[in-house]
């Protein structure tokens, strides 16, 4: 009786409540559907929220946005782990991973790449296996409020005709590529495009300045956290100075912000003293026009950071093409859907593969049957945000490729062509890519001239092992070309002999001596 005495007389006198529940303040509630409306994530919601005085917490926007049914594309079902006959949740075990050879030499490599090739597919599949997306958990509601990931059914397969241009286009694709690589009109391909292969691992980029990022990374010795904090660094370091161009600083100017970089730097000062200290003296040649490979990589580093510069004011972000458009998250959702139901059905690839000329096709449609797109797009030439428009739907179109790309080699660790190692994103040492799918008898070539210079190969072959109950017996297989290689690493890999390993033959090529 006292206890309720006390709460009615509080009452009377208009005390606050102890529970303020967020969903029974309107301004609140009315608030939050605008920033949701304009596209805010989670974080950003709660730091407007809060700078405009509303008392609320991360945990508490989570609530209200599921009560109100405003969710936000990352939601989804918690995936369930699996369960032991005791009820209690079951981990899975660790697989160890292969023990990558040390060292540079030639043998290592080759060796290395076997050993990638053997792990990575199961590997890749179990950590595609272990990621959880995010999700959120109230009371016994988290997946009626978001929508199913269950796995599409297989599309239908191309028809006759379809399958005809595609091949005809990857042929024309080819040609093209061939020859611009001839005539030197095109760089160097480290990685696959538009179903076309990589270059063959140790070809040299055309000019010195298209070293890539990753190679740069390498000559270096920078690994991502040190990457990531040169590029921060610089960035400031240009923004002070109000640079966004290298050519519009000049000589002077672009060596005195690079040296303050580097001395700032102690792993970059002990590298540049070691290798090419005339970055530290007063010309501007040594960092403006670098002839060293580290000031190279240092130049190209800095040169993409004042590029990104450039074109940060311009970039158009998702969340700005969905505001341009003026789609909710909701409507974001159906759109993509759409979207993606017409690329399965035509089992398109990516832009470049398919052709532009499908690629707009393709777009069109889907504008053309889409409510949004159609209002967004309703006023056409007349509408003098029309061409920013029309750039926000290709910047969502483009998203919507690059995930499917990403949810295919997610389910398929096969295709996955690149395994990042070593410094930086890239594979070392720098040039050389070692890459299972596509492997080259020239590569063991040009691996022994540049681990041994002035050399020239003669010979290369394979040492295979014989085990039997007398002993071991060796025995070299001639590796001529780039079939006699692939049935010699198969052998090795078959066998379970652990690594591959050749004898070559080289010569200098001032003289007859053999080495």
């Amino acid at each position: 009786m006292v206890k309720r005495a006390f709460q009615t007389q509080f009452k009377r006198w208009d005390f606050p409540s102890k529970q303020n529940p967020a969903h029974k303040n309107p301004a609140l509630v009315a608030r939050l559907q605008q920033l949701w409306e304009q596209n805010y994530t989670q974080k950003g919601m709660v730091d407007s929220l809060q700078d405009e005085g509303y008392q609320i917490n991360d945990r508490e926007l989570i609530r209200l946005r599921l009560r109100l049914k405003l969710l936000l594309r990352e939601s989804v079902p918690r995936p369930r782990r699996r369960q032991t006959d005791d009820g209690s949740t079951q981990k899975k075990p660790k697989r160890k991973k292969a023990k990558i050879l040390p060292g540079k030499g030639l043998i290592n490599q080759l060796g290395n790449a076997i050993v990638a090739e053997s792990s990575g597919s199961s590997e890749s599949s179990e950590s595609s296996e272990d990621e959880e997306a995010t999700y959120i958990t109230i009371g016994s509601e988290n997946a009626e409020d978001v929508q199913s990931t269950q796995p599409a059914p297989e599309p239908p397969s191309l028809d006759p005709e379809e399958s005809l241009r595609r091949q005809l286009r990857q042929e024309q694709l080819q040609r093209e590529s061939d020859e611009k690589w001839r005539t030197r009109k095109r760089r160097r391909r480290t990685r696959g495009w538009a179903g076309l292969p990589a270059d063959t691992p140790g070809e040299p980029p055309r000019f010195p300045s298209e070293t890539t990022i990753d190679e740069a990374k390498a000559y270096l010795g920078l690994d991502n956290s040190m990457y990531r904090r040169l590029r921060e660094r610089f960035q400031e370091i240009c923004e002070g100075e109000g640079v966004i161009k290298k050519t519009a600083a000049g000589p002077e100017r672009w060596t005195q912000l690079v040296q303050q970089l580097i001395q700032e730097d102690a792993h970059l000062v002990s590298v540049f003293l070691q290798a090419e200290p005339e970055v530290f003296k007063q010309s501007n040649d040594a960092l403006f026009r670098p002839k060293g490979q580290r000031a190279l990589s240092i130049d190209v580093i800095c040169m993409d950071v004042t590029k990104r510069l450039r074109t940060m004011e311009t970039r158009m972000t998702l969340a700005d093409a969905k505001n341009v458009l003026g789609l909710n998250p909701e409507q974001t959702r159906q759109v993509r859907a759409a979207y993606i139901a017409k690329l399965k059905t035509a089992r398109f690839s990516n832009k470049y593969e398919a052709g532009e000329e499908q690629w707009t096709q393709l777009k069109t449609t889907w504008v053309n049957e889409s409510e949004h797109l159609t209002r967004a797009l309703a006023q056409g030439e007349a509408d003098p945000g029309y061409a920013r428009k029309l750039r926000a739907v290709e910047v969502i179109a483009r998203d919507v490729m690059k995930r499917q790309q990403q949810d295919k080699l997610n389910k398929d660790p096969s295709k996955k062509k690149q395994l990042h190692q070593g410094p930086g994103p890239g594979p070392a040492p720098p040039v050389v890519a070692p890459q299972p799918e596509r492997r080259r008898q020239s590569a063991i070539n040009n691996l022994v001239m540049r681990e041994h210079p002035g050399t020239v190969v003669l010979k290369v072959e394979g040492l295979v092992v014989y085990r039997h109950d007398q002993g071991e017996r060796e025995v070299v297989v001639e590796v001529s070309d780039d079939e006699e290689l692939a049935a010699y690493l198969g052998h090795v890999k078959s066998t379970g002999q652990g690594k591959a390993t050749f004898v070559v033959q080289a010569a200098a090529m001032l003289d007859a001596g053999s080495s």
